[in-house]
Parts: C-alpha cells; sequence; structure tokens
C-alpha cells in the first residue's frame, strides 16, 4: 500500500523527518563553522555565557581578577554577546594603536588634528570658568553642574560657533541637560536584549517606550538651536 506524507497517515512521518531536517542542518552548519582564533578567556556556558561569573561583583573587579589567571588579552561572553578585554597598559595600546578608528568612534571632528587646533577655544572656556568661580567666592555652587555648562559651550562653539547655556542655566539649550540626564539614566538600566540581541525586538522592559519621548524633547530642542543658527546667519549676511 502506497502513503503519501499529505495523507494521514503519512502525516505522522512528515513532522518528525522536518524536525530530523532542521535538526541535521544545525549540526552541520555549527561544525562547519569556524570561529576565528581567540583569546583564552573562562570557560562560558552555552546560553548564559559568564553572566554567572561577573554578576554581583564591580565588573573592573572582576575582569581585573579574571586577568590575572587568563592574562592580559581575553575573551568572555555575556549571553550571546563577546567581550575581548585588554587589562593592561601594553594590550590596551595595542588594540587602540591598531583598531583607534573602530574603537573610539573618532569623526573628523574629533580627530587629533581637529582638537589641537581647538586648544584656544577650551583655554578660552576654562578661564570663563574661572572667572565664574571667582565672582561666587563664599557662594555655594554645583561644581558638576558648572563644569558640565563649560564642556556642553565648548562642543556647541565647535558645531556653532556660539554658547548654548550661560553659568546660570539660561540660554538657547537651556533644558537640554535635563533631557540628556534622563536620557542616560533610562538607557543606562540593563536590559535583557544586551546580552540577547533577539528579544530587542520586543522590548520587553519597556526601555524602548520611556526612551522615545525623551528622545522627542531632545530632536526638539535641537531643532529650536538650529533654527536660532540660521536665522543668526541670515541676519549676519544682510
Amino acid at each position: 500500500m502506497n502513503v503519501t506524507l499529505l495523507s494521514p497517515e503519512g502525516s505522522n512521518l512528515f513532522f518528525p523527518l522536518v524536525i530530523l531536517s532542521v535538526i541535521s542542518f544545525i549540526f552541520i552548519k555549527r561544525l562547519s563553522f569556524q570561529r576565528p582564533p581567540l583569546p583564552p578567556g573562562p570557560y562560558a556556558w552555552t546560553i548564559l555565557g559568564n553572566v554567572f561569573q561577573v554578576r554581583k561583583v564591580l565588573l573592573h573587579v572582576k575582569l581585573a581578577s579574571l586577568a590575572k589567571v587568563h592574562g592580559p588579552l581575553m575573551s568572555i561572553c555575556l549571553g550571546r554577546r563577546l567581550l575581548v578585554v585588554a587589562s593592561s597598559p601594553a594590550a590596551a595600546a595595542e588594540v587602540l594603536k591598531t583598531h583607534d578608528r573602530k574603537l573610539s568612534g573618532q569623526g573628523e571632528l574629533f580627530s587629533a588634528k581637529a582638537i589641537e587646533s581647538q586648544a584656544e577655544l577650551r583655554e578660552k572656556k576654562v578661564r570663563e570658568l574661572m572667572h565664574f568661580l571667582i565672582s561666587k567666592e563664599g557662594e555655594t555652587i554645583k561644581i558638576r553642574e558648572i563644569v558640565y555648562t563649560a564642556a556642553f559651550n565648548m562642543l556647541s562653539n565647535m558645531l556653532f560657533s556660539m554658547d548654548f547655556e550661560d553659568f546660570e542655566g539660561k540660554g538657547i539649550g537651556e533644558g537640554m541637560r535635563e533631557y540628556q540626564t534622563k536620557y542616560i539614566q533610562t538607557a543606562a538600566v540593563p536590559q535583557l536584549s544586551d546580552l540577547f540581541p533577539i528579544l530587542g525586538t520586543w522590548d520587553i522592559q519597556g526601555v524602548y517606550s520611556k526612551l522615545m519621548p525623551i528622545f522627542y524633547q531632545i530632536c526638539a530642542a535641537w531643532s529650536d538651536i538650529l533654527k536660532e543658527r540660521r536665522k543668526t546667519n541670515m541676519d549676519v549676511s544682510r
């Protein structure tokens, strides 16, 4: 008697054959896949990697401890994320020297030549910072916010040749600091998708839905800054 795979009798064979084919394909792919040579590192579990070895401990302290065992250049897995850690000055210098552009993400604006050419601007902003501190002698100030403003204005002058806000928090960039702080604090929350990228599609922890309103606020603030800059340029050209 002939039995087709699509018949009720054959359906009992069809699904096991499909599952067996998929398993065989995955197994063959894993055998044929060759990992690039990696530095030594602690044993990593198949799914979780080395998560349990670094949890509940300051990460830099644990990495320093592992480096004593596995060497100054080692590889660890956090979930499905593979990390190569350079923990000695010599190893870090070699990595940065070879892959500086990829790792630091330095564009033309932050190249060594561009930074050197902006030395006078940085000196000017530091002098303004010192003059403001002198003017507040005997008063209580939040030094972190003052230093942030100075650094913020250094960047704004590199990009737009203008200050975004003064040391009192007033100016065209007013509110930008609050938005950036909220964004960084929200984005810094540990996420499962950091360890398992496949989960990023679903936003399980709701971080993406919290970030987007803040992102739109930042975009709106930048839009106002760009409009003001264009208006200034038009006034100058007349």
